[in-house]
């Protein structure tokens, strides 16, 4: 069977999700039948410093050099993109920022050693970082401990019950992907969860609900191969789900 996976890593500033997540948490759907790993209205709280990030970059260079945190990551995260992106020297800030133990300075170093952003790629380092911001609650870092450990990466073995621990903090934080991935746990019985479609089907109402594309179309492919009953809002028939295009990965 075919099914698809939302990647919160795709163009590089798409990193900046981690930080800006809020748009997949608009909309609560309080449906009953969800299971306790994906809840009815997961919550997510946004961590940008709103006053830090309207400054002009003068500004907030100025308060960065100070030694402030959320201003090297925010300055970091300005370094990325834009007419003349400078990758080192937004690792630079972040690894500045990390030595603080700021968890989405230590999120953002994990993204870059994953990506080769201004670093070689190094996919161990990138879990190192990543399990230091999920220990400080960062739920986009927890979805990606849980990533790594699930698809042995980064030299780990590969393991689904142990990722699902990370998987359901990061659901509790509205990450979408944590919540599909939940759904294609149970859809598969994959970590020792028992098959069932219907905790499957639930989860991905979950994500779908906080806008996942690829929850959508996991959902119509059920409902064709009956493994689900349709309800308000799924795909009619299989045709449905193939036309909605999956999420860049």
């Amino acid at each position: 069977m075919k099914y698809v996976r939302h990647f919160l890593f795709a163009p590089i500033l798409a990193i900046a999700m981690g930080l800006s997540a809020h748009a997949w948490a608009e909309s609560q759907n309080t449906s009953q039948g969800y299971t306790k790993l994906c809840p009815a209205n997961p919550q997510f709280k946004s961590r940008v410093d709103e006053k830090l990030n309207s400054l002009s970059l003068e500004d907030l260079t100025a308060i960065a050099d100070k030694g402030n945190a959320a201003a090297q990551v925010l300055l970091g995260i300005r370094y990325t993109s834009g007419e003349a992106p400078d990758l080192e020297k937004a690792v630079a800030l972040f690894r500045k920022a990390a030595e603080k133990k700021d968890a989405d300075a230590e999120y953002y170093m994990g993204v870059a050693y994953l990506s080769g952003m201004g670093v070689p790629k190094d996919e161990a380092q990138a879990v190192v970082w990543f399990k230091r911001s999920a220990s400080r609650n960062h739920a986009v870092a927890q979805y990606w401990v849980g990533e790594m450990i699930a698809k042995g990466r980064g030299g780990l073995t590969a393991d689904w019950a142990a990722a699902l621990p990370y998987f359901e903090k990061a659901a509790r934080g509205a990450v979408v992907t944590a919540i599909v991935e939940i759904g294609i746990m149970y859809h598969y019985g994959y970590g020792g969860l028992p098959v069932d479609y219907e905790k499957s089907a639930s989860c991905y109402r979950v994500a779908r609900s906080l806008g996942s594309q690829m929850a959508q179309y996991n959902i119509g492919l059920m409902v064709s191969d009956g493994k689900i009953q349709w309800q308000p809002g799924d795909p009619t028939k299989k045709v449905d789900a193939l036309e909605a295009q999956p999420d860049s990965k």
